[in-house]
């Protein structure tokens, strides 16, 4: 079992970038709920594949607006998520550990 302080992207206002220097530059305008995160998961193996299986509920919530601004590239945006054993939409969500 693992917990997470999770922060999950409900909406965005703007979204654009534009190209300097190689870099990426994303400006975001996003509402959050904030969750206190159970996490399960297990694996289920059956014919070489594995399964996951989550589960969470709200300890407490809030939302608020901010700007987020990242530079990088669009490749390392998307592929800094996928080491939290998550097999959503990593672009949507972000996390903080505690």
């Amino acid at each position: 079992m693992y917990y997470y302080y999770y922060y999950y992207c409900f909406y965005f206002y703007y979204y654009y970038y534009y190209y300097n220097n190689n870099y990426y530059y994303y400006y975001y305008y996003y509402y959050y709920y904030y969750y206190y995160y159970y996490y399960y998961y297990y694996y289920y193996y059956n014919y070489n594949y594995y399964y996951y299986y989550y589960y969470y509920y709200y300890y407490y919530y809030y939302f608020y607006y901010t700007t987020i601004t990242t530079v990088s590239t669009t490749t390392t945006i998307r592929n800094n998520n996928n080491n939290n054993n998550n097999n959503n939409n990593n672009n949507h969500y972000y996390y903080h550990y505690k």
